[in-house]
């Protein structure tokens, strides 16, 4: 039988083809942009024995689209329909731009359409059909920052199980495969065999060639009986759903799209986008013209390394590829530990770019950070000769960030205490209010030093008192959003907030500068020294500090305090 697998030139779309023209049906390999690939795949079938074309049209188009099918079956019908294209561009739905969301319901959703209704009405005059979609267990499950993604897809499996119904009578099943965490080459490279067993219960990875063994069933005579179902191969990561709630961990995963060409040669970093990497099989994530169209993060998801679930990247967590250009995570570093490459790798997989200020570490991490670097372009190193504090390094980060034209920072430890899974959430609510800090409020688990956590609540208060309880919450957590702009102006304006007392000053200040303050909650987690945890933390130096710096913002708070009632009386 004739058989068309759309996206055919990517890692699952070859896998597919070369599993069906071994069945023995003549294979038309489908591409957008990439002929030569598809034509490459073609080839490698036909020199193993088998029957192979390729064919390229836009799936989007629905009139190229027709015209193509038209041609395609005046011989003879398709009679067996993979429809495996589809692209992803992520964002949270507060940030997510309208071109995202129509390009990937287009695709995804629209492709199936355009593609399947001109083959129909062929296939059932044959009263023999098989159509087999490609779905995800983002279209079962939902995942946070692809409601584009996810919608096309849960929308592809709606129309797999209607089609099913309205097409039994006449001898054509409709089935869909939504497959879990599927191994690449860039896997292999991104996300350690380690790392797979944590995640999924089989632990490991699944096989392209395992997903297209169910395609080939599935449009085999043994498989006549079986229409109308969704068939998900993910070694039992469905049984996880933690991994796919809202708020997931770094330690968890989410599906997104981002499918991998694995005919290319060159091969891109992870979290980056080129031509190889950004491409669905045959598809261009299109670049948007508003300058933070994928707000670097959800991202769309450590880092989240790229995992490919059939022809779409399975982020487990991958690492964000689109770089925002207004939005950036800084990490400052000081001789943080065993958890520094997680912590990174776990910034990288939701965001892009990540900044690294290496704050006169002594333990050899500048080193390790910048071989990291030198594979990933997302991420950038900085490297302080001499220590500077934790204030110091985030204003040299500061000062580089906007001579490179970006607005606004998240802040994140490099000791994994913080949620990177949290960062687009972040990074959104500032891109939703550009002119506010977005302040994480701490959520301690057992984990947490008892004395430090009651010990806080002196400075909080204190904080919120200095600024007519405008709203800070946590002072001294140093997971969150600034402006750079008023930030650098204030610390360049004084000598203080260089090391320990930089985030509750620089929250009272930015307050004090008329910056709102936004809270989200936050979960932190502390790591004994057997977890590869580092704290610098000095109980007697630091409280000394915070002590002094309290002082200091209590005369100025009496300065202020005739325009801050008058702030809040007149918002």
């Amino acid at each position: 039988m004739r058989a068309l697998v759309t996206g055919g030139s990517g890692a699952l779309g070859q896998a597919i083809s070369v599993a069906l023209a071994q069945a023995g049906h003549e294979v038309w390999v489908h591409a957008n942009r990439r002929l030569a690939e598809a034509e490459a795949v073609a080839l490698r079938i036909v020199a193993a024995g088998g029957s192979a074309h390729a064919i390229a049209f836009d799936v989007t188009d629905a009139d190229a689209a027709e015209a193509a099918l038209a041609r395609l079956v005046e011989d003879a019908p398709v009679q067996i329909l993979v429809n495996n294209a589809g692209i992803h561009d992520d964002a949270p739905l507060v940030g997510m731009k309208r071109e995202q969301w129509r390009r990937v319901i287009d695709v995804s959703l629209n492709g199936f359409f355009n593609v399947t209704q001109p083959l129909l009405m062929p296939m059932i005059r044959t009263r023999h059909g098989r159509i087999v979609n490609i779905a995800s267990l983002a279209g079962v499950m939902g995942n946070r920052g692809q409601a584009n993604y996810a919608a096309a897809k849960a929308g592809l499996i709606g129309a797999t199980k209607s089609l099913s119904l309205e097409l039994a009578s006449r001898g054509i099943t409709v089935n869909a495969v939504a497959p879990g965490i599927i191994a690449s080459p860039m896997a292999e490279h991104a996300f350690p065999a380690e790392r797979i067993k944590q995640l999924v219960p089989a632990q490991r990875a699944g096989q392209p060639e395992e997903v297209a063994g169910m395609v080939a069933y599935l449009v085999s005579d043994a498989a006549a009986y079986v229409t109308g179902q969704v068939l998900s191969i993910n070694g039992g990561l469905a049984s996880t759903r933690g991994a796919f709630s809202a708020g997931a961990s770094s330690e968890q995963i989410r599906v997104s799209v981002q499918p991998f060409d694995a005919t290319r040669q060159s091969r891109s970093a992870p979290g980056t986008s080129t031509g190889a990497s950004a491409e669905a099989p045959g598809y261009e994530v299109p670049a948007h013209d508003a300058p933070d169209s994928r707000p670097g993060g959800y991202a769309r998801a450590a880092a989240r390394p790229k995992i490919f679930s059939g022809s779409h990247a399975v982020e487990a967590p991958a690492a964000m590829s689109t770089p925002s250009s207004t939005h950036l995570v800084l990490i400052p570093s000081y001789n943080p530990g065993a958890k520094l490459e997680e912590t990174v790798r776990g910034a990288r997989a939701q965001w892009n770019p990540v900044w690294v200020v290496v704050d006169g570490s002594t333990d050899g991490s500048a080193a390790r950070l910048q071989a990291m670097a030198n594979d990933d372009p997302g991420l950038h190193v900085m490297v302080l000769p001499a220590n500077r504090g934790k204030g110091g390094a985030v204003l040299a980060g500061l000062e580089a960030a906007a001579a490179r034209g970006f607005t606004h920072v998240l802040t994140m430890d490099s000791d994994g205490q913080h949620p990177a899974a949290l960062i687009p959430e972040f990074m959104a609510a500032s891109q939703a209010a550009p002119e506010a800090m977005v302040l994480g409020r701490p959520k301690f688990d057992a984990s947490a030093p008892q004395l430090r956590v009651q010990g806080r609540r002196l400075s909080n208060f204190f904080a919120d008192f200095e600024t007519l309880w405008a709203g800070i919450g946590d002072s001294l957590y140093g997971f969150r959003v600034y402006p750079i702009a008023p930030l650098k102006s204030i610390m360049h304006s004084q000598t203080w907030m260089r090391r320990f007392d930089f985030d509750p000053e620089a929250a009272v200040r930015l307050c004090w500068a008329g910056v709102r303050p936004i809270q989200i909650e936050a979960p932190v987690r502390y790591f004994g020294a057997d977890e590869g945890g580092v704290s610098h933390f000095n109980y007697v130096r630091d409280n000394l500090l915070l002590a002094g710096m309290h002082l200091r913002l209590v005369s100025g708070f009496a300065l202020r305090l005739p325009r801050l009632i008058g702030r809040r009386l007149l918002p």
